[in-house]
């Protein structure tokens, strides 16, 4: 069965069962949930199943530009979850300044009926709610985001109802939860999803949750070992050569002394990529010792270099070296390290996180 969701950037319809066909302007993906062991209720006048829907504010708040859309959730009571989207209102606008994006939120929104909020967003944010900060972008490096009370100003322009909780995450962790619910990966329990384009970001889905400890993940963060004979110290204004200091695209550019613009020229056998995979396997190896998701989906811009998935697949075998014993980790990997089933996961994710 093909997993190809998009067409023009626009979702295409999907359940566990295989694809659905879309209803009119509707575009739609299905998740089976817990079912009741009660038969459903049904409307004594019209011998239906009830239905309860809710229109939602989807946001995706991401460093270069922000992903606007009507999402439809519909609750069966039957125990069924479907998730549909409109296409006709999907909108990008590129992230400017606070205030100046909030307005645009706005004029987005208005008079659209709207039951609740989800947004997704880049972080680092504040998650935990009993603290005053909590809705806040923390220390970022984009400085006019820094310390910006996101949640605060989004529910104060888009009329909601006030009954229902505002869906809050990093834009990583509700890509997880998209591809964990929706993504039709082999993953019952646990899910880490990577992200790699103008930055590095890890989401985590451990018993089905993502996870929040004491912030949220920072995955893309984490220190590795320089491949060798490497002399670039990297880009992270915080730890040099980590992750993302070594494989955004900003870390391309300089250590090839090129523009952003111009990476799309290098070509595929350039040896460039056998180190971002030999860094991009580290933190997948990272995610297995630390956490062993059933699956680690990794998405962004720099993966859709055509041999960079089968790089970092040879580099992670390797580097693990026959430590933990699994199919999964050796001649399974194909299942194991994957492309998302979604281009838009964190847009799809701000419905249901």
């Amino acid at each position: 069965m093909s997993t190809e969701l998009h067409s023009n950037q626009k979702l295409l319809a999907f359940t566990l069962g295989g694809f659905l066909a879309g209803a009119g302007s509707l575009l739609l993906f299905k998740k089976l949930v817990c079912r009741p062991r009660n038969k459903p209720s049904k409307c004594p006048f019209t011998g239906k199943t009830k239905v309860v829907t809710q229109r939602i504010a989807c946001i995706e708040l991401g460093g270069t530009s922000i992903r606007l859309a009507i999402g439809i959730k519909e609750t069966h009571s039957d125990g069924t979850q479907t998730c549909k989207f409109d296409q006709e209102t999907f909108k990008t606008i590129e992230t400017k300044e606070p205030e100046d994006n909030i307005q645009q939120i706005k004029e987005y929104f208005e008079n659209q009926n709207i039951d609740s909020v989800g947004i997704a967003s880049f972080g680092p944010i504040c998650l935990d709610e009993t603290s005053e900060q909590y809705g806040f972008i923390t220390t970022t490096p984009k400085v006019s985001w820094k310390n910006f009370p996101l949640l605060k100003r989004v529910s104060e322009v888009i009329p909601h109802r006030k009954t229902q909780r505002i869906g809050f995450d990093t834009d990583v962790n509700a890509a997880a939860c998209a591809e964990y619910n929706f993504g039709n990966h082999k993953a019952k329990k646990s899910l880490a999803y990577i992200t790699v384009g103008t930055g590095v970001g890890v989401g985590l889905i451990v018993d089905g949750k993502c996870v929040h400890g004491l912030t949220h993940p920072e995955g893309g963060h984490v220190l590795i070992k320089p491949a060798q004979g490497e002399t670039f110290q990297g880009v992270c204004k915080s730890h040099g050569n980590c992750v993302e200091g070594m494989v955004t695209n900003h870390a391309l550019a300089e250590k090839l002394q090129t523009t952003i613009n111009e990476l799309s020229k290098i070509e595929d056998s350039h040896e460039i990529w056998n180190s971002v995979a030999y860094y991009l396997a580290q933190l997948c190896l990272n995610l297995t010792l630390i956490s062993s998701p059933e699956v680690i989906v990794i998405g962004g811009g720099i993966m859709n270099r055509q041999p960079l998935l089968g790089l970092i697949k040879q580099n992670f075998i390797k580097l693990l070296n026959q430590y933990v014993d699994h199919p999964r980790l050796s001649s399974n990997i194909d299942d194991y390290i994957v492309k998302p089933f979604f281009t838009d996961s964190g847009l799809v994710g701000s419905m249901v996180v």
